[in-house]
């Protein structure tokens, strides 16, 4: 098997297993990216590197936030942590 046949049955992997896990929406996004909803949060999967981040998790700088944007944002931090962990460990099964 090749070394494109490998990236693109573990990208497939990672997809089905956000699908059924996490109800997640992914398409094909620009590039090496896919776009990623889950629930309310916004992301992108990379093929490379097959992680996830999230829009949300940017830092927010400054003050003036609403209380819902802070927690907004843990939550997006928080997920986007797991998940990178949850595909790491579903790729080291192989």
């Amino acid at each position: 098997m090749t070394k494109r046949e490998i990236q693109r049955l573990e990208t497939k992997k990672v997809i089905d297993y956000l699908i059924k896990e996490y109800d997640a929406i992914v398409e094909d996004g620009e590039g090496g990216r896919f776009n990623v909803i889950i629930g309310d949060l916004n992301g992108q999967f990379s093929r490379r590197d097959y992680d996830i981040t999230f829009h949300e998790s940017i830092t927010l700088a400054g003050e003036g936030w609403t209380e819902d944007e802070v927690n907004t944002y843990h939550l997006a931090c928080s997920l986007e942590d797991s998940l990178n962990e949850e595909i790491k460990e579903l790729l080291r099964k192989d």
